[in-house]
């Protein structure tokens, strides 16, 4: 389940987490934020183990090109890259949008 420290109190109290453990598929640096610091002060004071699975947002191009294949998206929106006006170099459907911006899907 996805899973947040301010869930946590409930789920305790729900004795939803005997033998529970955690895993975190982010980067390890969100740890150090103050949300990731409630998060582990939880799961430590809990007992509840942490293991750490970084999963890289960082897919190659070949890995991108072969999921839109998959997919046959009527748009493609670059998120979360440096590159994303170099995308419609890859695909016929690019819809670059600026970082923050709302737009409609």
């Amino acid at each position: 389940m996805l899973f947040s420290a301010s869930e946590g109190p409930r789920l305790l109290e729900a004795g939803a987490l005997p033998r529970a453990s955690c895993t975190c598929s982010l980067w390890s640096g969100y740890l150090e934020e103050p949300s990731g610091q409630r998060l582990t002060a939880f799961l430590n004071d809990n007992r509840i183990p942490l293991v750490e699975l970084h999963t890289s947002g960082h897919a190659s191009i070949t890995d991108l090109r072969r999921l839109a294949e998959a997919l046959a998206p009527n748009r493609v929106v670059p998120i979360h890259t440096l590159g994303g006006e170099s995308y419609d170099a890859l695909y016929d459907v690019v819809d670059v949008q600026p970082d923050g911006a709302w737009w409609d899907v």
